[in-house]
Order: structure tokens, then C-alpha cells, then sequence
């Protein structure tokens, strides 16, 4: 029997292996290994919007479930960190799930659910593809699924650890875990695993050994990393055999793998290189609205009423306006807007006191009849007083 897994491989994808029963029959001297066979519908795409999810179901055409899995498509980028598992358990027809009351709430069951979610991002790649371990001999011609539920975790950055335990004289053929709500982003299975129900291995809290047989209970781990809810829930099945099969001479063992990673963040633009490219797209759509362009999300807009068309010059010369030909600057291209005015007033300020002085030293001509008045000739010079 193989541990079933939860996680991302360095190829960007999670895949949930799932089990192997190796069954000795009495009375024979030899051991008959319980074939199965892996059925699955393909890739069903989603989901397409953030916290939410998608259900897939893999169906068994012919012999009983014993397990199964999910294998999911991120892409690339830093939104494929919203894609994750929310669970892969053992479903009666194809759509309804085991979360009402824990204990044995299914018998024979012959389809398995994928579901994947997504958490504050999403990528048109996200994909969910689930995978169902089908028993291909009658050997094992009864199955029960053993259901077990944990109220959490409900605290960010806590984790839910709950098992499910097979009843007495039946053997651990699976199991699969879930988590709920698919609202809450950051909630997640992160370990799903075969164990014992016994102080040696915590009572569910470790994970059975490579080459240890019979196990007999199965553990789901989730795992809330930011903000909590208080409606989280964390639910783990087990798939029993049935309780009229003889297991007295038959045998499971643990066969499992560790891969190592991933060694590497999500690559894609950091938060800082984001802001500058937002800073800088924000500069340039304040020096076109100056110079009385619209860029190109105010293209269906009017132009203001009131502001004079201005000549459009190449790009090239746009992005520096000081960089014009000598028969094309004016005065006052290289100053900024307010300067321009500033300069401006300035300018019409010098030119009337050139004006005033002017009035004030330019000669009189003299008064046209010196007779009638008792003042010598030549008419002397008064400076005329300015009327302002």
C-alpha cells in the first residue's frame, strides 16, 4: 500500500498517489496481489475565479473503489500560487460527498472526487484531473468508507489533524482527506497518509513506515496560513474492506517515496518591480494630460472645453521636450507650465517700466504763444507726473 500525497512537484503540478494491496490468501502457499486499475476522465479546466472551486469525478465502470487521487496543471507565473487541492475522497455517485455524520457512512462505493480550488489568484491554466484506483478481481467484493471530521483549524498559520480508523477485523484498503469551506484561500490539505491508531505512532500523528503491514487507520492534515474562519473544517476517510471478508491471512503493506523541494520560489515580477512600472506608467499619463493628450483608456472621453489643441510632436521628441531643433524652440518650450507664467509676468512687468520711463524723459514741445504769458522763452521742461 503506497502513502498518498499532497504536493507540488518541480514540474508545477500536485498529484495524490494512491494505494497498493498486497493480499495473501490462507490455506495456499502462495500470495495473490489484488489488481487494480487507474481510470480517469482527463483534465477538467478551473476554476476561473478566485476562492472558489471545482469538483471532478473519476468513475469505476466495472469493481469497487480503493483509492485515488488529483493531478493539477498551475502555469506559470506568480498567480499560479493560487491554485491548490481542496480534497480527494470517495464519493457514492459522482457528486455527493461524505460530510454529514463521521463513522461508516458509505458501502461499496465506485467513484472518487478531485476537487481543486483557488485561493486570491487565478490562471487560465488551472486544471484538475482526478484518478481512481479501481479493483479489477473480486476478491475484495465489499468496501465501507470510514469518515472522520475536525472542527479547524480556525486560527491562522494552525493546523487540523483528524483520523479515521477502520472497525475491527477489516483491513486499510485507502483514503483520501477534504477541507471546507473553499471560500477561505489559504485553507489547504497539506498531509494525507496511512497510520496506526496506537501510542507508537501518536494515534494518527505519524505516518506508518516504509515496509510496516495492516495498517488500519488513514490521517488528513489541513492547514489554515492566513486569516481564520471559524467554519473551517477538516475531514479524513478511510476505505475499509467490508465486514463479512475473511482478512486472517491477508496482508497490506506500506510502500512510499520522498521526493526533494522545491528548492525555488514562484518566479515572476516582485511586489517592488510592480510599483515602480505602476509609479512610472503613472508619470507618464500626468505629463500627457499637461501637454493635453489623452492616453489610451480616455480615448472615448471629449477634450476639455477650453484647453487650445497643441501641436503632437513624434514620439521621440515627446518624451524629451528639450530636445527640439534650433528652428523649432520658442522661448519658453524648456520651462515648466508654472514657470512659464512666471516668466510671462516678469517679462510684461520689465516692459512697463520701460514704457513709464519712457513717458518720463521724452522732451515737451514748446508752448506756442510765450506772448500771453509773463514766462521767458524757451517754455521750460516739467516732467509730467504719471496718472497711475
Amino acid at each position: 500500500m503506497r502513502k498518498m500525497l499532497l504536493r507540488r512537484t518541480a514540474a508545477g503540478k500536485a498529484l495524490a498517489l494512491s494505494a497498493l494491496l498486497v493480499l495473501a490468501l490462507p490455506g495456499t502457499a502462495y500470495a495473490n496481489t489484488v489488481g487494480v486499475t487507474v481510470k480517469t476522465p482527463g483534465a477538467t479546466m478551473g476554476p476561473g475565479s478566485a476562492f472558489s472551486e471545482i469538483s471532478t469525478d473519476a468513475a469505476c465502470s466495472s469493481g469497487l473503489v480503493s483509492g485515488g487521487g488529483i493531478n493539477q496543471a498551475i502555469g506559470t507565473g506568480t498567480s499560479s500560487n493560487g491554485n491548490k487541492i481542496n480534497g480527494t475522497s470517495p464519493s457514492p455517485d459522482g457528486s455527493t460527498e461524505y460530510t454529514g455524520s463521521t463513522g461508516v457512512v458509505g458501502t461499496d462505493v465506485t467513484h472518487w472526487l478531485g476537487i481543486g480550488g483557488s485561493g486570491g489568484a487565478v490562471n487560465a491554466s488551472f486544471s484538475s484531473t482526478p484518478y481512481a484506483m479501481c479493483f479489477s478481481s473480486s476478491l475484495i467484493n465489499h468496501t465501507q468508507v470510514v469518515m472522520n471530521k475536525l472542527a479547524g483549524p480556525t486560527s491562522s498559520g494552525t493546523v487540523g489533524l483528524v483520523t479515521a480508523t477502520c472497525p475491527a477485523n477489516t483491513r486499510l484498503l485507502g483514503g483520501g482527506a477534504r477541507i471546507t469551506p473553499a471560500s477561505v484561500g489559504s485553507l489547504k490539505p497539506i498531509a494525507s497518509f496511512p497510520t496506526f491508531n496506537d501510542s507508537a505512532h501518536g494515534f494518527g500523528q505519524k505516518a506508518a513506515a516504509d515496509g510496516e503491514t495492516n495498517p488500519d487507520s488513514w490521517t488528513a492534515v489541513g492547514w489554515n496560513g492566513g486569516g481564520g474562519n471559524s467554519n473551517n473544517t477538516t475531514y479524513a476517510y478511510a476505505i475499509c474492506s467490508g465486514n463479512n471478508i475473511n482478512v486472517a491471512g491477508a496482508t497490506v503493506k506500506v510502500r512510499h517515496s520522498e521526493v526533494s523541494g522545491p528548492t525555488a520560489a514562484t518566479s515572476g515580477p516582485d511586489r517592488h518591480r510592480r510599483l515602480r512600472r505602476q509609479r512610472r506608467e503613472a508619470g507618464r499619463r500626468r505629463r500627457r494630460d499637461q501637454r493635453g493628450q489623452c492616453h489610451d483608456h480616455e480615448l472615448h472621453r471629449p477634450r476639455i472645453r477650453g484647453r487650445p489643441p497643441q501641436r503632437q510632436l513624434p514620439q521621440r521628441l515627446r518624451r524629451h521636450p528639450r530636445r527640439r531643433r534650433h528652428h523649432q524652440r520658442r522661448p519658453l518650450d524648456g520651462l515648466h507650465p508654472h514657470r512659464r507664467g512666471q516668466f510671462a509676468e516678469h517679462l510684461l512687468r520689465r516692459l512697463g517700466a520701460l514704457r513709464r520711463r519712457r513717458r518720463l524723459t521724452r522732451r515737451r514741445a514748446p508752448f506756442p504763444f510765450p506772448c500771453l504769458f509773463p514766462i521767458p522763452f524757451p517754455f521750460p521742461e516739467y516732467p509730467r507726473l504719471d496718472p497711475r
